[in-house]
């Protein structure tokens, strides 16, 4: 198997967007109110989501050159 760009992982995607998402809600109350009603069902889709993209992942990810 050969390694990709890191930029081609859909789980680098997937846990960028996650992060960018944990950004926004530190300075936009509205999208705190509703993850903080909501935490339960978002950590349980984050974690599926993840477990689903981890069964498309063919091979590691080449950080370097």
């Amino acid at each position: 198997m050969t390694d990709k760009k890191a930029w081609l992982s859909k789980t680098v995607w997937f846990n960028a967007f996650v992060g960018l998402a944990g950004v926004v809600g530190l300075f936009h109350p509205p999208v705190q109110t509703y993850v903080q009603a909501h935490s339960e069902a978002i950590l349980i889709g984050i974690g599926l989501l993840g477990a689903l993209l981890r069964f498309f992942t063919k091979g590691g990810i080449a950080l370097g050159d």
